[in-house]
């Protein structure tokens, strides 16, 4: 059983890659020089790596994490494993089923008008689970006549409504509130379809972590959706960028595109367009 809080951070290069800076070295300095330093390098791209702060200061890997706990006991920061993290921007947890439902609702029903707009009538699709999700099948025409792949029971009577559709619901343990199920018997299912498409939903979209969710459970299901799809969308409101949940779903080169409210800025926006990532919005 997975006992510590701790995530692991992606590799990349610099602290400043997604910047398109390099990091000067700082020399060894006195503790709040080192401490500033760090603290700098945290507003510019929101994640630190232990090493790279090490080789960036010309200290020992050992001096940093002393000076990372001192931070996080002063509440200026978040370790993580392997560095650390601006505070606020790792969510340890998701709201409650309930609550999200009630959250952004006129941005998750624009996502899904546009996402449902990708999905051909004939097309086998992989649908993911949440809120946003559930609002993609809703935009589905009555009409549809395709094959829609879940692990997901509120979007698979959502789509079973379409009576012309072909629902296939993955089995296994029931998690309440999504009523989402996990475990063999949904990934047996996943591993033997190749779907025309596939849309998934997030618990964080970041530059630096790429896609994240939640439930660790769920993290390889999500894992045979990209894999043995042609197509691979996000559905990301804008409220998910910048954000981290606990546990590595994917990088962005695993994915076609986003689907979101608005188009992403900044260090998100370069990373999309550095794995040649398309936005799309309403």
């Amino acid at each position: 059983m997975l006992t510590t809080r701790l995530r692991t951070l992606p590799d990349f290069t610099s602290l400043g890659a997604m910047n398109g800076q390099n990091i000067p070295s700082a020399g060894t300095g006195l503790p709040a020089e080192r401490r500033s330093w760090v603290l700098q390098r945290l507003a510019e791209s929101g994640v630190v790596r232990t090493q790279d702060v090490a080789d960036g200061l010309g200290v020992s890997v050992e001096t940093v994490r002393r000076d990372l706990a001192v931070l996080e006991s002063e509440g200026m920061l978040e370790r993580v494993h392997g560095g650390a993290a601006s505070v606020g921007r790792r969510q340890v947890s998701e709201p409650a089923y309930g609550i999200r439902a009630q959250q952004g609702s006129a941005e998750k029903q624009a996502i899904g008008v546009v996402a449902a707009s990708l999905v051909k009538t004939d097309y086998t699709v992989f649908i993911d689970i949440g809120t946003t999700a559930l609002e993609v099948v809703r935009a589905l025409p009555q009409d549809f006549q395709g094959r829609v792949v879940t692990y997901s029971l509120p979007i698979a009577q959502e789509v079973s409504s379409r009576f012309a559709a072909e629902v296939l619901l993955g089995g296994g343990r029931l998690r309440p509130g999504d009523l989402a199920t996990s475990g063999r018997q949904t990934l047996d299912l996943f591993a033997d379809i190749r779907a025309d498409l596939a849309l998934l939903s997030c618990g964080g979209a970041s530059a630096e972590a790429g896609v994240t969710d939640f439930h660790l459970g769920e993290v390889d299901a999500k894992r045979l959706m990209i894999k043995n799809s042609a197509r691979r969308y996000l559905l990301a409101d804008s409220s998910k960028f910048g954000q981290f949940a606990p546990y590595h779903v994917a990088d962005w080169g695993s994915f076609t595109g986003m689907v979101s409210d608005r188009p992403p800025t900044g260090v998100l926006a370069e990373a999309l367009r550095s794995a040649g990532v398309e936005t799309v919005t309403r």
